[in-house]
């Protein structure tokens, strides 16, 4: 928008993305399409960072942007994210549970759209008694350990999250002890094709070439009347994906799509409501 503030238009189009975003190729960005100079974005970038509105994480060299957050905000009917510093009261809504969630360098605060799907995901069949109170939780690709946060307040018994990402690891393990959690959840990084044994809920916010790949694996650790939650895959390869899985007697019971991107939710011979 020509007229829009050059500081509107970068939390606009932070807001907008799908991806993560390169502090280089954003000011590229606002060079070409606001006609200013890279010293009057780098500028505006300096305000919106000590105002509080933007963060720099920094991920194997490379410096990136995204929107910070200060304040709690819900992302599911239940689930309440909250920055490390708020209060330990929880909100006033019959079963709502708060994760706090420390942003990182590796994943961020947990506010990415494939993790919010999941979390959806995860409150609406906790509710609907297709994942049940006792349930031992496998998160393959833990990132900042939110989604086994998230599993284990809402009811899950224990849960093992696994990550290759050594910055992943440090902040899943930071988070587990900031939630009061490090009973319940072990973080490793365990190759997930070694485990033995059988889980009741699998988390995979994995793209969707991991997906496939793991599916023989997932079906192995699959207990028999297990459910499942995937993110990280775009609405034209879910049909691949929903064909794979059917082979292992999961079907989706719930299926949501948010800002290029679809979580879903597989139980065993169910459908979606």
């Amino acid at each position: 928008m020509a007229g829009e503030p050059l500081e509107s238009f970068i939390v606009g189009y932070l807001e907008r993305s799908t991806v993560r975003i390169c502090a280089t190729d954003l000011i590229r960005r606002c060079v070409r399409e606001r006609c200013v100079g890279r010293a009057t974005v780098q500028a505006a970038l300096r305000r919106l960072a000590d105002a509080g509105r933007i963060q720099y994480t920094n991920l194997f060299g490379a410096t990136q942007v995204s929107l910070a957050w200060s304040r709690p905000h819900w992302v599911s009917p239940r689930i309440m994210l909250a920055p490390p510093e708020t209060g330990s009261s929880p909100p006033a809504k019959k079963g709502a549970v708060v994760l706090r969630i420390a942003g990182g360098a590796a994943f961020g605060a947990g506010d990415h759209p494939t993790t919010r799907l999941a979390l959806q995901a995860l409150d609406a069949m906790f509710a609907e008694n297709r994942i049940v109170p006792g349930t031992k939780v496998l998160d393959v690709g833990t990132g900042t350990g939110v989604l086994a946060i998230g599993a284990v307040r809402l009811g899950a018994d224990e849960a093992l999250a696994l990550d290759i990402d050594p910055n992943a690891l440090w902040e899943a393990r930071a988070n587990v002890v900031l939630n009061g959690l490090a009973d319940c959840i072990r973080v490793c990084a365990d190759p997930v094709e070694d485990l033995v044994g059988s889980f009741d809920l699998v988390l995979a916010n994995l793209r969707l070439p991991s997906l496939l790949r793991l599916t023989p694996v997932f079906s192995r650790l699959l207990s028999e009347e297990g459910a499942a939650v995937v993110s990280g895959i775009r609405p034209e390869e879910a049909a691949e994906l929903f064909e794979r899985w059917s082979g292992l007697g999961l079907t989706p019971c719930w299926i949501k799509e948010r800002q290029g991107w679809m979580g879903a939710g597989f139980c065993r011979g169910s459908t979606t409501g």
